[in-house]
């Protein structure tokens, strides 16, 4: 019988690239991932320690994100899909087993275009959390609010979106920063 663990990943979808060389440690420890679960929870099954290469593409929902990058791993490149997981409330992650080796050349490609794309979907969350702080904190200040639940539910809202806005904030900056470093 074969012995299964699991572990989860809760760091940001930015930090897309440590989790591709925590997957490949994985693999070469004897843990072969199965599937990913709900909010990252990685089924790993033991197997013959093998070294390979992980990368992991996303895309909101309703987008076809890096959808180009995902054939191009599967049929140029004859990577093995694993069931796509849900990473956060609107990002849905496909992570990909490359067993062939790839030039290094290729292998930056594929980073800075899914650095490129992860820029964009946090300059889009920024925007939405931007535009409902607005919203609620403009509805707060000039008194929309008809009663002391509805002023709540304005504080909330902008207290929450307040702090979306600074976490992708802080990703779009790490993204930023490690696109720089791509192209030293």
């Amino acid at each position: 019988m074969k012995n299964y663990l699991n572990k989860h990943w809760l760091r940001p979808y930015w930090r897309a690239d440590e989790l591709d060389e925590w997957l490949a440690t994985q693999e070469a420890a004897g843990w072969r991932l199965e599937r990913v679960g709900f909010y990252r929870c990685f089924v790993f099954r033991e197997a013959k320690p093998r070294e390979v290469r992980y990368f992991s593409t996303y895309a909101f929902l309703k987008e076809a994100g890096l959808m180009d990058l995902g054939f191009q791993l599967k049929y140029a490149h004859k990577a093995d899909e694993l069931t796509p997981g849900f990473c956060g409330s609107l990002l849905l992650e496909h992570i990909y087993r490359i067993n062939r080796p790839l030039d290094r050349e290729t292998w930056l490609d594929f980073r800075q275009l899914r650095n490129a794309y992860l820029r964009h979907t946090a300059i889009q969350s920024i925007l939405c959390s931007a535009l409902i702080l607005v919203l609620s904190a403009t509805v707060l200040l000039f008194g929309g609010a008809a009663s002391s639940s509805q002023a709540w539910w304005l504080v909330v809202s902008a207290a929450l979106s307040a702090f979306s806005l600074g976490y992708h904030t802080f990703g779009w900056c790490f993204l930023k920063r490690r696109w720089n470093r791509y192209f030293r």
